[in-house]
């Protein structure tokens, strides 16, 4: 995880896209009013929003928790 100010972000924005594509790590970039943004790779997203959309359904969310206390259990 790193943290790196919007406007150093800007000057090497390429090179920050690439490492962080290569470290599949997160970037925060931080902003001087205070807000911050994260840049991460697309794979660390999807991966997020395809966890997101299988705990929306309360049947989604039982299913996987009970298959998980299967699991822990062998």
């Amino acid at each position: 995880m790193r943290i790196i100010h919007f406007s150093a972000a800007i000057n090497q924005l390429h090179q920050l896209i690439n490492r962080v594509a290569t470290d599949c790590d997160v970037t925060f970039i931080s902003c001087e009013s205070g807000e911050v943004a994260v840049l991460m790779p697309e794979r660390i997203y999807n991966s997020i929003m395809e966890t997101l959309h299988l705990f929306k359904s309360s049947a989604n969310s039982d299913h996987l928790r009970r298959s998980l206390v299967q699991y822990r259990k062998c």
